[in-house]
């Protein structure tokens, strides 16, 4: 029998309605019969009863407006940071937001413990191409990256891909303007020569890669600057 899944909700604080997201959840309970949903939300929001929906009432709300770490650290009952303190004891398994971004990112980098040999946190995008899914990243998480940072990425990309679909190794890419080792930004041009000199075994660095190319190319991880 499959164990079953804890996945924590924000219902507050994005673009969309709460209600809306609500009506997601009842849906997804019905055809996800292993998974535990537990919802963060104002008291007014509660409204579905079901055997696999929870509750945790919260007094806070971070809006989208709001400065990103001011608000973690003043709006500590908030649905945003009750969901990453409830991830980080364990009591879930994952946590989605559609919430300020860089609240999300900022309650993450606070609360949650890093990865080995990684500084930063990142956004990770699952997009499709020609060859089958690829991982993007960052895709907004960091305003500038350095060399090493992007390195970062090619690692944790690397990891998610081979994770989730179960592959030994993964195809990484960075996206620069053109396929020469010297084209781009100096933390392109780099950020190529580190990873072109650590081949590891969880990933294989196929060099560069154009815009126009992204969707035709035989990639998995897609790092961005």
């Amino acid at each position: 029998m499959q164990e079953m899944q804890r996945l924590g909700i924000d219902l507050m604080g994005g673009d969309v309605k709460p209600e809306f997201i609500m009506d997601a959840v009842i849906q997804a309970a019905s055809y996800l019969p292993n998974t535990q949903f537990c919802l963060f939300t104002s008291k007014e929001y509660v409204a579905a009863l079901h055997e696999r929906i929870t509750y945790e009432i919260v007094s806070e709300v971070i809006l989208m407006e709001d400065h990103p770490l001011l608000s973690v650290r003043k709006k500590k009952d908030s649905s945003l940071v009750r969901g990453i303190k409830a991830l980080k004891e364990k009591k879930l398994d994952a946590f989605i937001s559609c919430g300020n971004t860089g609240a999300l990112i900022a309650a993450s980098f606070l609360h949650l413990p890093l990865f080995q040999s990684v500084t930063k946190p990142a956004l990770l995008a699952q997009f499709p191409s020609r060859h089958g899914p690829m991982a993007v990243l960052d895709v907004g998480g960091n305003v500038t990256a350095k060399a090493e940072l992007l390195v970062e990425f090619a690692r944790v990309g690397a990891a998610f891909f081979c994770s989730r679909f179960k592959k030994k190794s993964a195809q990484v890419a960075l996206l620069n303007i053109g396929v020469e080792s010297e084209k781009g930004t100096k933390e392109l041009q780099e950020a190529y020569h580190l990873l072109k000199g650590m081949q590891k075994d969880s990933f294989t660095f196929v060099g560069n890669i154009e815009p126009r190319d992204v969707f035709t190319q035989d990639v998995d991880v897609l790092v961005t600057s």
